[in-house]
């Protein structure tokens, strides 16, 4: 098997267990690729991984947070540029249009 240098550069091995016996070492997985993130533009080692919650307050939405920057996704401009306080107060703005 013929494994490119690239991937063998991230490939982590499993720790082999204290056996008398000899055993052929196995990957317990790839790094992947680091790249910088298309929203937050942080340079990220790890899988991006956004949380999606069903929020209900003030009105029904999906709540959608980068759990790397911690930033909320702008549901103006859809960017994740938005800590939590100026996200509530987008909410609540927009909660204001809809009642009127």
């Amino acid at each position: 098997m013929d494994i490119t240098e690239e991937i063998k550069e991230r490939v982590v091995w499993k720790k082999p267990l204290k056996k008398e016996e000899a055993t052929l070492p196995t990957i317990d997985h790839i790094k992947p690729v680091p790249y910088n993130c298309e929203d937050c533009g942080i340079f990220q080692t790890e899988n991006r991984v956004v949380d999606h919650r069903f929020r209900c307050t003030p009105f029904n939405h999906w709540c959608l947070q980068c759990r790397l920057c911690g930033k909320y996704k702008n549901p103006e401009t859809d960017r994740f540029e938005l800590n939590g306080t100026q996200y509530n107060t987008i909410l609540r703005r927009i909660s204001a249009k809809r009642n009127k």
